[in-house]
């Protein structure tokens, strides 16, 4: 129920959005009234700017990113999808989901 208690908490705070970095049918979130924004670049896509973040630990860690060819087919190197969301690490969540999900501000 990581879901709920995370659209919970998001709600309590005033929240209908969030970016994220999670796996798992995260887009069901839209069925507890929260709009969920990927953080992986798609070619010709803005991503909204949100007051949380949720990133599962799996891509906290950079063992996964799942990162697709830009427009002209080239791939991010290993070192750049690995600490893609490396910006995160150091910073204190706000809240943790099921021991696996960080909600930072």
């Amino acid at each position: 129920m990581t879901r709920a208690a995370l659209a919970d908490y998001l709600h309590a705070h005033g929240e209908t959005d969030v970016r994220g970095a999670l796996s798992g049918g995260w887009g069901t979130l839209q069925f507890y009234g929260i709009g969920y924004h990927e953080m992986f670049p798609k070619p010709a896509r803005v991503i909204p700017e949100t007051r949380y973040v949720a990133i599962g630990a799996s891509f906290l860690n950079g063992s996964v990113s799942p990162f697709r060819p830009d427009e002209q087919g080239n791939l991010v190197s290993e070192e750049e999808r690995i600490n893609y969301l490396a910006a995160y690490r150091a910073r204190i969540p706000e809240a943790t989901f099921g021991n696996a999900i960080f909600l930072i501000a």
